[in-house]
C-alpha cells in the first residue's frame, strides 16, 4: 500500500511497529473501482472500512425523494466508514468514485480484532475519531452562529 499520500491512515498506523503496520495490511484487499462506481451504499451494513489509496471518492446522502447531496469530495489517504465501522451501524451515507479509484478495504470484524491486537492502533482510531468529530463542529459552527446576512455575504 502506498504510504506517503495517506494523512489519516498514517495516522491511524503512526507508532505502530513495521511486523504491526503489516499485520494490519496483510488482511486488508485491494480493489479497483471504475469512474462513478458505487463503493458502498447509505443504509448498507457497515462491514468494511475503506482506506482511499488513488483517485477521488464523492461522499453524499440521498434524500427519501431520491435528491442527492454531496458532503465532500475524499483523496488518497481518506479513511470511509470508520464511525459506521466502530458503532457497527448501517451507512449513512454513500460513497462512489469520482474517476478511477483504488482502495485498501479491512472487514469491520478484522478492523475491531486489530484494534485489540494493537492498543496504539485503538489510540490512533480514537484520536481520528475525536479529529473528526471537532472538524465537523468547526464546519458546521458557522452555519448555526451566523447571522443569515453573514452566510450570504461568504457565498459571494
Amino acid at each position: 500500500m502506498e504510504r506517503r499520500n495517506n494523512p489519516k491512515w498514517n495516522q491511524a498506523l503512526q507508532g505502530l511497529s513495521h511486523d504491526e503496520a503489516e499485520a494490519v495490511h496483510s488482511l486488508m484487499r485491494a480493489r479497483s473501482y471504475s469512474p462513478r462506481g458505487a463503493i458502498f451504499s447509505q443504509g448498507e451494513p457497515s462491514d468494511t472500512l475503506v482506506v482511499v489509496r488513488n483517485g477521488r471518492v464523492r461522499l453524499f446522502i440521498t434524500s427519501p425523494e431520491g435528491e442527492e447531496f454531496t458532503l465532500s469530495l475524499l483523496t488518497g489517504g481518506s479513511i470511509l466508514g470508520l464511525a459506521a465501522a466502530v458503532l457497527q451501524r448501517p451507512r449513512i451515507l454513500s460513497a462512489e468514485a469520482v474517476g478511477h479509484v483504488d482502495v485498501s478495504i479491512l472487514s469491520t470484524s478484522d478492523f475491531v480484532a486489530s484494534m485489540g491486537r494493537f492498543p496504539r492502533f485503538s489510540h490512533n482510531i480514537t484520536r481520528l475519531l475525536a479529529l473528526l468529530a471537532v472538524e465537523n463542529i468547526e464546519r458546521s459552527a458557522p452555519l448555526v452562529l451566523d447571522s443569515a446576512s453573514q452566510r450570504l455575504g461568504q457565498i459571494g
